[in-house]
């Protein structure tokens, strides 16, 4: 079977989002294309407009999927990361949102920028509803007694979180402080929240 007739039986859809990831990542979003696609996929360059109709709609559904393995990723680490206590469950929070960003950097601008919150879907609000759910969890025994609400706290540790993800890979860490990509999580070690065990 030909690559353009491998295409026909419903998952030219999921194919285009999978090399549309990793397009994104190898040549950001204003390079990404529909007919580039189409031409890496081997199928006609009207064919992903059948699932496609703008670049708008492709992005929408890679922000989905971002949210989706985000929420997954978080969710498949919460046992690991709920046996630590302290300062050591916010340093791996941190490593665990750090590799996140660092490893689909242009995937992740899009899921936080302004156009992808434009993009906003249910798929989206719900995955990313799942991940702050998991933030939650983690956070419910740190910052905060249990009778209070969490919230708060997973919302200072994301904002924290994000922040510091955001400055790395954008360049805008002062270069004297000597922390890059490359040393990230020997900075996250010496991170030294003041957290409060729950009783």
């Amino acid at each position: 079977m030909s690559e353009k007739n491998s295409y026909h039986h419903g998952n030219l859809r999921e194919s285009l989002i999978s090399i549309a990831l990793e397009e994104l990542e190898k040549t950001g979003l204003d390079e990404l294309s529909l007919r580039a696609l189409a031409d890496r996929l081997g199928v006609s360059k009207t064919a992903p407009y059948r699932h496609f109709a703008t670049k708008r709609e492709l992005l929408a559904s890679l922000a989905a999927e971002g949210y989706e393995l985000f929420a997954n990723m978080l969710e498949e680490r919460e046992e690991e990361v709920l046996a630590l206590e302290g300062n050591d469950r916010v340093r791996r929070m941190y490593e665990l949102y750090g590799e996140f960003a660092r490893t689909r950097p242009e995937l992740y601008r899009l899921m936080f920028s302004r156009l992808g919150n434009s993009l906003h879907s249910e798929r989206c609000r719900t995955n990313a509803e799942r991940a702050f759910a998991s933030l939650i969890r983690m956070s419910v025994s740190l910052l905060r007694p249990p009778d209070q609400d969490p919230r708060p706290a997973a919302l200072s540790l994301f904002a924290s979180m994000h922040g510091w993800a955001t400055l790395l890979m954008d360049d805008l860490i002062p270069p004297d402080t000597g922390v890059d990509w490359s040393n990230w999580q020997n900075f996250v070690q010496t991170l030294n929240i003041n957290t409060t065990k729950s009783s």
